[in-house]
């Protein structure tokens, strides 16, 4: 409800402390009738006071967010419009509820049971007869599914040229399932035995060098076949006890060599004339009391210092007379030996070889040096050319003989 409070000031037209002048509770709309707007009405609105005024009525007003605005010259008393809350009638006392009186409860009448009902008896099952099983069809038999066939698996071969072990020379391509060791020498490569002759593995072959003979004797399969470390070991030769390895001796220290003697050097020309020769010696009167020396069997005298030489006089004499002394024979040259040339050995090498039939490589025996040249051709076993094309210091695999003619034929 809006209430229209008007209020005047205790001062003289001044805002100060304001009682409650008149008031009157009315609506709104009648405040807004007499030219006040809703809006003032709603935030608080001062008018002059000199205008009509209602029936006061006594009442404690709280009143929020009140605004005073002085209206006129300073003596005219304000009054103030307002929206507040207000109780203008007091609130009645509630009015006490009588006390109920407590409603007797009623006490239940018992209502007397029906009589136990007899027990129906229980019908007696009949039996049902079981029924005839009906005969059903026999089961059919299984068909037998066929088994498959298993495709076999194809053998993987390792292919190998073969050599015959020392002395002969003959080459087969044979095949198998094992793993051969391969170092081209006859004493470490695998070795097996075709027809009771031993064959040591010198290079791979492949599966067409196989299967068109590519060696002097037909293809072999050796698979199963007992394979050896070495030609000894499938020939039963025992193999030579290693050579011991000799144990060095002991150099023993030089003793230093102490600082040798001071030389003098010379030149000094024979007494009996020729060419000047240079000489030493640890003598120091040499050249001065001492003009002569004596060295080869002659004697000379002292001409010049020279330079450094290992000619070592054979003793110092005053002069030249002193030197010579009574006459000699002439002594007799010793002629000095020509030493013989001690012949060196020719080295023997072996030689690089191509097959003619297949360029497979090989390699010969050790011949001396010079025996063949490169691009020679040679025969091994009959009907067998090789040509020549280098040398090597490896260990010989096959014999060969010169042809006179150069090239595969």
């Amino acid at each position: 409800m809006s209430t229209t409070i008007f209020l005047t000031s205790s001062g003289s037209g001044e805002v100060g402390n304001f009682n409650i002048y008149s008031g009157s509770i009315v609506d709104a709309a009648a405040i807004i009738a007499s030219g006040v707007t809703d809006a003032q009405l709603s935030a608080g609105y001062c008018v002059d006071s000199d205008g009509p005024f209602f029936t006061v009525q006594s009442q404690t007003v709280s009143c929020q967010s009140i605004q005073y605005l002085q209206v006129g010259g300073p003596t005219n008393d304000c009054a103030l419009i307002v929206s507040a809350s207000l109780n203008v009638a007091p609130t009645p006392s509630p009015t006490p509820s009588p006390t109920p009186s407590p409603v007797p409860v009623p006490v239940p009448v018992p209502v007397p049971s029906a009589p136990t009902p007899s027990p129906t008896p229980v019908p007696v099952p009949v039996p049902v007869p079981s029924p005839t099983p009906t005969p059903s069809a026999p089961s059919p038999s299984p068909v037998p599914v066929p088994v498959p066939t298993p495709t076999p698996t194809p053998i993987a071969y390792n292919y190998y040229f073969l050599r015959t072990c020392p002395p002969a020379s003959t080459d087969i391509v044979v095949r198998t399932t094992s793993t051969f060791t391969i170092t081209g020498q006859p004493t470490s490569s695998s070795t097996v035995s075709i027809f009771g002759t031993c064959y040591y593995a010198y290079n791979t072959a492949t599966q067409s060098q196989y299967d068109n003979n590519a060696g002097d004797a037909p293809s072999q399969d050796v698979t199963g076949q007992t394979v050896y470390t070495s030609c000894n070991a499938c020939q039963g030769i025992p193999s030579p006890s290693p050579t011991p390895t000799p144990v060095p001796v002991p150099i023993p220290t030089p003793t230093p060599t102490p600082t040798g003697p001071t030389y003098y050097y010379w030149i000094v020309e024979p007494c009996t004339g020729g060419s000047p020769i240079s000489i030493r010696t640890t003598d120091s009167a040499v050249g001065s009391s001492k003009l002569s020396v004596s060295i080869f069997g002659n004697c000379f005298e002292v001409a010049a210092g020279g330079s450094a030489n290992t000619n070592d006089i054979t003793a110092a004499f005053t002069d030249c007379v002193d030197c010579q002394g009574p006459p000699s024979p002439t002594p007799v040259p010793v002629p000095v030996p020509v030493p013989v040339p001690v012949p060196v050995p020719t080295a023997n090498i072996s030689y690089t070889l191509i097959r003619c039939s297949d360029n497979n490589p090989f390699i010969s025996d050790p011949y001396p040096s010079g025996t063949f040249n490169s691009g020679d051709r040679v025969q091994g076993s009959l009907g067998v050319f090789y040509v020549v094309n280098g040398t090597t210091t490896a260990q010989f695999q096959i014999g060969i003989s010169a042809t006179g003619q150069f090239g595969c034929p």
